[in-house]
């Protein structure tokens, strides 16, 4: 229920996560 009434700080991490992945799948599919 706490992450619940915080979704902040998790939400960042998963767009960050999402980025970073992004990223990491662009440069594999680009070389």
């Amino acid at each position: 229920m706490r992450k619940l009434g915080r979704p902040s700080g998790h939400r960042k991490m998963m767009l960050k996560n999402l980025t970073t992945d992004l990223l990491k799948y662009g440069r594999i599919e680009t070389t």
